[in-house]
């Protein structure tokens, strides 16, 4: 179980990540006042989900990157297993 702290530090770090990411962006027209839009973007970081970014089992019916090396993986041990038969 994680204490207050840690969780605030969390939040603290996200919503230092998200700052720094709108200062990339620019000076943004939100709706929202940049503090607020600061607080929001911090609690949900995944803003895109396109076909370029999101899951491409959603998009493509493909495995993700970890399936795909957990798959490699298997496959490795498996070989590595006939070969010392």
């Amino acid at each position: 179980m994680r204490t207050k702290a840690w969780r605030r530090a969390q939040k603290f770090r996200m919503r230092a990540r998200a700052a720094r990411i709108m200062k990339d962006w620019g000076s943004p027209n939100h709706p929202y006042p940049v503090k607020e839009f600061v607080g929001y973007m911090a609690d949900n970081m995944a803003v895109c989900s396109n076909y370029c970014c999101g899951n491409p089992r959603r998009h493509f019916g493909e495995l993700t990157v970890q399936e795909r090396k957990q798959k490699d993986s298997q496959a490795d041990t498996i070989d590595r297993q006939e070969v010392e038969r």
